[in-house]
């Protein structure tokens, strides 16, 4: 992926969904994403989430397509938490790449 499309990958902002815990006490977090790239991207959240290591992120890019990889959070800092994705199903993978041929669309 180029350096340009990056750039303008990083500019959108797209909500997404934490979803983590038990069936009994499943939490969700809802908050945006910058970054978003195929290795991961960063969550602004009001809600600070100290407790657990991994989650499911639901996503429905600009694409109208939706993707559900396996977040582990990182670090946080003032522009949100890190999230690398440990798991991504092949066909989210495929519809991910879809997004990415979307901005190579638009800036051509």
């Amino acid at each position: 992926m180029s350096e340009a499309m990056h750039s303008v990958m990083d500019a959108e902002l797209i909500e997404g969904t934490l979803t983590f815990g038990a069936r009994e006490a499943e939490r969700r977090v809802t908050g945006m994403l910058k970054g978003l790239k195929p290795e991961g991207c960063v969550l602004t959240s009001a809600e600070a989430i100290t407790d657990v290591k991994y989650a499911w992120l639901e996503v429905v890019l600009p694409t109208g397509e939706t993707i559900r990889p396996l977040a582990e959070f990182g670090g946080r800092d003032d522009n949100g938490m890190a999230l690398s994705f440990r798991y991504l199903f092949p066909k989210d993978r495929v519809r991910l790449n879809a997004f990415g041929a979307h901005y190579r669309k638009q800036s051509a």
